[in-house]
């Protein structure tokens, strides 16, 4: 079994926090996964988003880019940087080694 690096670890811990965050925020907006698709790929100004975008986000198989996770947070939340605030506080149970 390949071992991973301190970084690869702390990335995916990141990225798990990071899904987490962006879940529960969508849970809370009351938006299924395809209905906030549809709105990031406005927000994006594209013509769509890849049907498993916003799932594989969650399950944290994918990091958004910062465009993409700036626009989340403003769809989500109404504020740029409410899952950037979630996602602090959850590291902060996971310093880096």
């Amino acid at each position: 079994m390949p071992r991973t690096s301190p970084n690869s670890e702390r990335e995916q811990r990141i990225r798990q926090a990071l899904a987490a965050a962006l879940r529960e925020a969508r849970a809370r907006s009351g938006l299924t996964q395809a209905e906030l698709q549809r709105r990031l790929a406005e927000a994006l100004g594209v013509t769509t988003v890849a049907p498993t975008t916003v799932s594989r986000y969650e399950r944290a198989e994918l990091a958004p880019p910062w465009g993409t996770l700036d626009a989340l947070c403003e769809l989500l939340t109404g504020r740029e940087d409410a899952l950037i605030d979630a996602l602090a506080q959850a590291l902060a149970g996971h310093p880096p080694k």
